[in-house]
């Protein structure tokens, strides 16, 4: 048996379908990490709107744009939204506060930083770089982002490789070349700030901590999801044993 759909329910704001696939794989490890779920049935209610391209953050579009997602959310039952683009994460900050709450993206990644950390690698597509979300968040806290051009050519082409058919095992071979270049970069931890860099957020080899934004997100909001259920969570999932 499934929870119900009277639940609270998680909305999820994204860009495309691949960008929510992603989201929606954080978050099914965040159920089995943080209240044992065992099943996909027992995972919350999930409610998933997609802007299509993510049109650039200045536009007065995108922020009609963001406000109709959130509308339509609201009307469809969330009580949160799990936000993953960071040119609407810009833009929303500069729109009156929806009434529907937003997880902070940049704060949950600042939140799960190491907290002895003073600087951090960013590895994140041009398209995220150009925002300036994680930079200039991560600045505000007092941590130095560390970014050498030289990565751009092989996240880009790593990029590239996950969308190709066969392209994972070339993709893999530029991650350890990125992985290697950014580590000795001497930061305190790296950020894995692209949804396509997911894929690699367990399989470095070394000490320092990789940072995944997009599973900070998923992290907090099925910890969001589980405070909003109180008791009823152990109850819903006994029910569905």
């Amino acid at each position: 048996m499934s929870l119900s759909s009277s639940l609270p329910s998680v909305g999820i704001l994204t860009t495309t379908p691949r960008a929510a696939a992603v989201l929606v794989d954080k978050l099914r490890d965040e159920c089995r990490a943080q209240y044992g779920a065992r099943t996909d049935e027992e995972a919350p209610p999930l409610l998933i709107h997609t802007l299509g391209l993510c049109v650039a953050e200045g536009s007065e579009a995108l922020g009609r744009t963001i406000v109709e997602g959130l509308d339509r959310l609201e009307a469809a039952g969330a009580s949160f939204v799990a936000l993953t683009c960071c040119a609407a994460h810009i833009a929303l900050a500069r729109l009156p506060p929806p009434r529907l709450p937003v997880i902070d993206l940049a704060d949950e990644v600042r939140r799960a930083l190491p907290a002895a950390a003073r600087s951090v690698a960013l590895l994140a597509s041009d398209a995220v770089l150009a925002t300036r979300l994680y930079q200039d968040r991560l600045a505000r806290a007092g941590l130095e982002v560390r970014h050498d051009p030289r990565w751009q050519p092989l996240v880009e082409r790593l990029r590239r490789g996950l969308r190709e058919a066969g392209g994972e095992r070339h993709a893999r071979i530029l991650w350890r070349r990125l992985f290697r270049s950014a580590q000795a970069a001497g930061a305190d931890a790296i950020l894995l700030g692209s949804g396509e860099l997911h894929a690699f957020g367990g399989t470095a080899a070394g000490s320092i901590p990789l940072v995944d934004a997009q599973r900070c997100l998923a992290a907090a909001a099925i910890h969001r999801w589980r405070m909003l259920m109180g008791p009823r969570l152990a109850r819903a999932v006994r029910e569905t044993a």
